[in-house]
């Protein structure tokens, strides 16, 4: 289990309590289309993707999905479960791709916890960022302009990335879900900011043409994209 120690979670571990974490692990494939577990499970493990692509969502009353995490190689998730009263877990994981998946016991990383002041420095710290994280993405939500929400979203991108030629890293019909707008106003947005030759976008690839007309354009300070103070990441709000 090397590549669990890669993981910026358990990267502080030694050796041996890497080997402690991992003991008993199974490593399963799972189709696309697969569910690795539904909200309201109960869960005694958690799980570290060693390939493909996992999304962690809840339905609407409406029945559409809304999106809280997007899961990639190397990631680990549902740890904080572990430390949940009766380890309910609040959102299903579904396989976006044909994924290869290793499920680690739940009670060992809760003991570990109770041993290691190390993890468990790191794992406070850990669950306080995706609080931050989750205060973020509900500032970003209830900004009322859709506009102002995509503009904001490619701030956040820019930070992130450190460059004007951005990949995005959902397909736009997720990205529609994540920002709270239909795709079909995001197409349109998107569309109209091209046309003004503020961006432009080929699939996934997004460049910024002009950073601060694009703010002017929705009525965001026009050094947003400098001095932007929501984090980099903060559509990534789940710490499941």
């Amino acid at each position: 289990m090397s590549s669990l120690s890669s993981n910026k979670l358990f990267s502080v571990l030694s050796h041996q309590e890497i080997l402690q974490l991992s003991h008993g692990a199974s490593t399963l494939t799972y189709s696309k289309g697969e569910h690795l577990f539904c909200q309201n499970d109960i869960l005694n493990h958690y799980y570290f993707l060693e390939s493909g692509h996992v999304r962690l969502y809840r339905l609407g009353y409406d029945g559409q999905e809304k999106v809280f995490r997007e899961i990639t190689a190397g990631m680990v998730f549902a740890e904080t479960v572990a430390f949940a009263p009766g380890r309910v877990a609040p959102l299903n994981a579904l396989m976006v791709k044909k994924s290869r998946v290793t499920a680690l016991d739940s009670h060992r990383l809760a003991e570990l916890y109770e041993k290691s002041s190390t993890l468990a420095v790191t794992l406070i710290a850990f669950m306080a960022e995706n609080l931050s994280l989750a205060v973020n993405r509900i500032d970003q939500l209830t900004v009322n302009k859709a506009t102002q929400r995509l503009v904001l979203y490619l701030a956040d991108l820019y930070q992130l990335q450190g460059s004007q030629w951005l990949i995005l890293p959902y397909s736009q019909s997720i990205l529609a879900r994540q920002l709270n707008i239909e795709p079909e106003t995001l197409s349109r947005l998107l569309t109209k900011f091209r046309r003004n030759n503020l961006i432009s976008v080929n699939g996934k690839e997004c460049v910024i043409l002009d950073p601060q007309a694009l703010c002017e354009e929705v009525s965001l300070p026009p050094d947003t994209f400098e001095n932007n103070t929501s984090c980099s990441d903060s559509f990534r709000c789940c710490g499941l």
